[in-house]
């Protein structure tokens, strides 16, 4: 596990960003899916 407070590699940080960017990006779209398929549920 990093500990990104007292982690000091530059390039390990980077990828941590970059999984993070990646994960968030999941995220949300998963998020959007859920919210269109309870608007959608509603209306019926």
């Amino acid at each position: 596990m990093i500990r990104i407070a007292t982690e000091q590699d530059i390039e390990r940080l980077r990828q941590v960003a970059l999984l993070q960017e990646v994960e968030n990006t999941r995220l949300h779209q998963r998020l959007i899916h859920l919210a269109q398929e309870t608007s959608g549920g509603a209306r019926r």
